[in-house]
């Protein structure tokens, strides 16, 4: 590795809506002002505010959640073929011969 690289550590967390507090409005008949939430990634314990970021490290972001959304896809898709290969196991052995 070359000096001064920098090692992504987990847990890296995209928070698409970041909640922020808020103050309890005066006249509590009154429905509270909309709060405008952005989106936050959060390494460690730092959160970064994703619109702030330099145009190159948002575009990492969003391969980084492709990335995930791409494996979690995947994890599904073999968590089915588990269950299918299961059923065809019991079905086989169902047929065999005693």
């Amino acid at each position: 590795m070359r000096e001064g690289t920098a090692i992504l550590t987990l847990p890296v967390v995209f928070n698409s809506l970041h909640p922020l507090m808020t103050d309890i409005p005066a006249n509590a008949g009154e429905a509270p002002a909309a709060v405008e939430q952005q989106p936050v990634l959060t390494i460690g314990d730092r959160n970064y505010p994703i619109n702030s970021l330099p145009d190159e490290a948002q575009k990492l972001v969003l391969a980084v959640r492709d990335c995930e959304e791409q494996i979690t896809q995947l994890k599904r898709r073999l968590n089915y073929l588990e269950i299918a290969r299961r059923t065809l196991i019991q079905e086989l052995t169902a047929r065999l011969p005693n």
